[in-house]
């Protein structure tokens, strides 16, 4: 008899392969979405090889293969082709041979991968990228319905539902209920840290603030409006629980840029007030929340001790990380980088894998860093223009909470690697597919306007 991780694989990959060839693709993909943020790994504890792909990279391929067979069987081939996002979106290509001729060729001793071996490590990160190219071909797909990108949405700002009980089944008789490669939490010596479904407790603070941004999406598109509300509290719930430092610092970040640039984009007093409010209502309900039933003081006690270092002008102890150790780190990566590993530490340091910006460039080097601030600079100039020149004034607003939401996440990239795994790296894919998606609708909506006119 099979184990019961193979079996929930087997169940839920031949229940997505069979929607997609009955024409339920719809359906399927939500699955696929509500999954995302689900580090599941029914092969990552195999003694055998260590594969580090989720339940939700599995029903990607199985999309994928079902698109594909129905379209060989109706001789129709009818999708879009990814490229229409941009040209240079093949870049990933680049990172996939590269990071793999790369990592067979490069050897160096001083970079250390602690949790696999070198070969599973390249099968994996190279597997990663396949599966990301994969996940923006079947979206893009969808670029023009409107109403599905809203429902794709709700799916996964709905997941935190599903995290936060997470937390209470953990904290309760009933945490044996999930099986073992389902369920993730970390107990520290002085700190509980909530690492929820997501299985990291720190890339869930980057997960609880796209939770935080979609769900006010949703709210001034006028759709799910309480359950967005409902989603915002529990995901500062979950960011609090994750006792991650940064956390506080981005969603201040997120919450500010987003009020002074409303309000220097003169979007009035009446909309002002109404964030401000809404803002100050969710900090009382989940004040009261963390006081009365939920232990969230080590965010609290780790962010006054930084601030204590601070203080003490001790800067490296305050953020947790030796930034005296990035020229060993280029030093060993050379310009080209050391290919698609998973590096832990390098030269004994462990700061690269705790950087986005030091990961990218450990791996694939200078031309890897280049592209991806390139992404990240090609996602503000998408929204940035609609801030004032939106066509309504729900797509300037929409358009303000996506480049705060952008400035928070980048900036909290320098302490976190948002390619840490294929759960993080799908979050970030699917936020960077609805900042397209936003910025096609306008500029199809404007189109639309101006040929009526």
């Amino acid at each position: 008899m099979p184990a019961l991780k193979y079996q929930i694989l087997a169940v839920f990959v031949f229940s997505i392969f069979g929607l997609v060839l009955v024409n339920k693709d719809k359906i399927a993909i939500g699955i696929m979405v509500f999954f995302i943020p689900f580090a599941a790994t029914p092969f990552g504890l195999s003694e055998a090889f260590c594969f580090k792909l989720g339940l939700n990279a599995f029903m990607i391929w199985s999309i994928w293969l079902g698109s594909k067979i129905k379209g060989v069987i109706s001789s129709c081939s009818c999708g879009i082709s990814w490229r229409v996002i941009s040209p240079k979106i093949v870049w990933l290509y680049y990172f996939l041979f590269a990071g793999l001729l790369l990592a067979i060729v490069v050897d160096r001793s001083n970079v250390d991968s602690q949790y696999v071996s070198k070969i599973e490590g390249i099968v994996n990160f190279s597997l990663f990228i396949v599966t990301t190219i994969l996940f923006i071909k079947i979206l893009v797909n969808y670029r023009s319905d409107k109403k599905f990108q809203t429902q794709l949405l709700f799916i996964f700002t709905a997941t935190s539902m599903v995290q936060f009980a997470s937390y209470i089944l953990n904290i309760s008789a009933w945490a044996s209920i999930l099986p073992a490669f389902l369920t993730h939490s970390s107990s520290q010596v002085m700190y509980y840290r909530f690492m929820g479904l997501l299985g990291d407790y720190e890339l869930i603070a980057d997960y609880s603030l796209l939770v935080i941004a979609f769900s006010i999406i949703l709210f001034l598109q006028n759709e799910y409006k309480r359950w967005a509300l409902l989603f915002i509290a529990l995901a500062v719930l979950i960011g609090l629980l994750s006792g991650t430092r940064s956390y506080l610092v981005i969603v201040g970040i997120f919450v500010s840029f987003t009020l002074i640039i409303n309000a220097v984009s003169k979007q009035g007093i009446k909309q002002n007030a109404k964030i401000i409010v809404l803002c100050f209502l969710m900090f009382i309900t989940v004040y009261m929340l963390i006081g009365k039933y939920v232990p969230a003081t080590a965010i609290f006690e780790r962010f006054d001790t930084s601030i204590s270092f601070i203080k003490e002008r001790q800067y490296q102890l305050a953020s947790g990380r030796k930034w005296t150790d990035i020229p060993t780190i280029i030093k060993y990566s050379g310009l080209l980088g050391n290919g698609s590993l998973f590096i832990t530490s390098i030269e004994n340091s462990s700061l690269a894998p705790h950087c986005l910006y030091l990961a990218v460039y450990a791996k694939y080097g200078i031309i890897g860093l280049f592209a991806l601030l390139y992404l990240m600079l090609a996602s503000l100039k998408a929204v940035f223009p609609l801030i004032r020149k939106g066509s309504s004034r729900q797509y300037q607003s929409i358009a303000i909470v996506y480049f705060s939401l952008l400035l928070s996440l980048f900036v909290q990239q320098v302490k976190i690697s948002g390619i840490r795994s294929m759960s993080s790296i799908l979050m970030y894919s699917f936020l960077f597919l609805n900042i397209y998606f936003f910025s096609y609708n306008h500029n199809k909506e404007r189109t639309s306007n101006e040929y009526r006119s």
